[in-house]
């Protein structure tokens, strides 16, 4: 894959939603300074230079957020300081949504690689209450090489999910309890040709807790669709979340596969039950949040999908 028409794709695409730069910032993050809430991050490729991502939002999740990067030496800060959307929550009342990126080029002195850095993140918070948050999205960094074996090494992808109410369960596991899921998954789409592209999808998930039992987590990435170039598409390409057995702490790790591709058998997938309950409910939580990648090979194609969901319970199955 020519990793230079990978780059001009992938400035595109990120340009297309403002441009970005790098930085250092000491804030802090908004939330429990005891929650971690960290949603495990998947990765792609070499994890020598990037091995955890983190969000901080200053002294207020309304504000830009900062993409912490952390290395096996230091750690990298990226502010991304473009807003490309703010609007209310179809979903949940009196939240804001805004979304952010940045596309970060540079050299790299100790190998004379050009680099590239790019980040999406999406932010909901409680007007009344910005304790209240939740954060979700991808970075993405690669070289610019046109001399590797596999056209997917030396990318470096990072999804997460972090927010106030993800983090250590203080409280056991609701029991006797089945509810239906629904919301954004947002990602990166690579493939081979080179294509490079911004990939949304639904994100369907079921949650069954039988009584004394800790229970288990399915579903699906449907209805996807691709933005590069200033272009939307569709695609067929999703992604199933196999059957998963939950934790005693609300979390479950397990195999994703590819939907509507050939399926290159390593997918995962992993996520949390939000602590925050249903308003009319005194166990069912109010929502799920993951991260989930595949990889495939359809025609002369080979690529993967990389993304975070974030899926609120609907009030009718709950």
């Amino acid at each position: 894959m020519n990793r230079s028409l990978l780059l001009l794709s992938a400035s595109i695409l990120l340009a297309s939603c403002g441009g970005g730069g790098s930085g250092s910032d000491s804030s802090t993050r908004i939330g429990n300074p005891d929650v971690d809430g960290l949603v495990l991050a998947t990765r792609q490729g070499s994890i020598q230079d990037a091995i955890s991502v983190d969000i901080l939002h200053g002294e207020s999740p309304s504000d830009a957020p900062i993409i912490k990067i952390t290395g096996t030496g230091d750690s990298q800060y990226y502010r991304l300081n473009t807003l490309n959307r703010q609007y209310e929550s179809e979903v949940l009342s009196g939240r804001m949504v805004k979304e952010y990126s940045m596309i970060d080029t540079r050299l790299a002195e100790e190998f004379s690689v050009a680099k590239v850095t790019g980040a999406k993140v999406i932010t909901r918070y409680d007007t009344d209450n910005e304790y209240d948050w939740v954060s979700l999205g991808y970075w993405l960094d690669f070289d610019v090489v046109d001399d590797y074996e596999d056209p997917l090494d030396g990318i470096r992808v990072g999804t997460f999910v972090d927010g106030r109410f993800f983090g250590d369960r203080t409280t056991p596991l609701p029991t006797n309890i089945t509810a239906s899921y629904q919301g954004t998954f947002t990602g990166v789409y690579i493939d081979t040709n080179p294509n490079f592209a911004d990939y949304s999808g639904v994100a369907n998930l079921s949650l069954t807790i039988p009584s004394n039992q800790r229970g288990w987590i399915e579903g699906n990435v449907s209805n996807g669709s691709l933005y590069s170039n200033n272009q939307i598409s569709s695609t067929s390409i999703g992604i199933k979340l196999n059957r998963s057995s939950l934790n005693d702490s609300g979390t479950w790790s397990g195999t994703a596969v590819t939907i509507g591709a050939n399926d290159l058998g390593s997918g995962v997938w992993s996520g949390q039950l939000s602590t925050e309950r249903l308003d009319n409910s005194d166990d069912v939580p109010l929502e799920v949040g993951g991260v989930a990648h595949v990889k495939f090979e359809k025609g002369d194609k080979r690529g993967g999908i990389w993304g975070a969901f974030l899926s609120t319970c609907d009030i009718g199955s709950c």
